[in-house]
């Protein structure tokens, strides 16, 4: 992990959330991660690029990091690739209800962010937060998980690390 102009807090935080640091990945992507969070190995052959847990107790649910990398269609734009992918979160995840789902122009182009909740092991309810975004023939999706009932503390600091997704030429 090298820091993005050092390790900062979250805007508007007043220094209760953990620090965020910049993670580069020689795959060509960047993302914001929370200081003391565990990142796992990553399998070989798998979509998943990176995994980062928040530390936590026992068995409690605890709040994650996923990036997950597709192969896209050249046609395909990332508006119509996740039309796509939401019926298959309706099938795969237990309970499962879109709570927003927003388009997101900017410089470096679009992205959908989608905020959702479903049902996690032994029942808990989790949050969760999507960020997806097309790179050349590449589709990116970085999701943010955390269950419910700490969702609004930690809803700031997830957004930030949804919206810190970049690539390197």
């Amino acid at each position: 992990m090298t820091p993005d102009a050092g390790p900062r807090h979250p805007e508007g935080d007043g220094g209760a959330t953990p620090w965020l640091e910049r993670y580069e990945d020689t795959r060509g992507f960047s993302l914001l991660c929370p200081t003391g969070w565990e990142r796992l190995p990553i399998p070989s052959g798998t979509e998943t690029a990176f995994v980062a847990i928040a530390p936590g107790h026992g068995g409690d649910f605890h709040a994650n990091i996923v990036l997950t990398v597709d192969d896209l269609p050249q046609d395909l734009d990332v508006a119509e690739w996740q039309a796509e992918v939401e019926p298959a979160l309706d099938l795969t995840l237990e309970e499962y209800m879109l709570l927003d789902l927003e388009r997101i122009d900017g410089p470096d182009g679009s992205m959908i962010r989608r905020l959702m909740h479903h049902v996690g092991p032994r029942s808990q309810p989790i949050t969760a937060e999507q960020w997806t975004r097309a790179h050349g023939p590449t589709g990116y999706t970085l999701t943010c998980s955390v269950a419910t009932p700490a969702y609004d503390g930690l809803a700031d600091l997830l957004a930030d690390v949804g919206r810190s997704l970049r690539f390197t030429p």
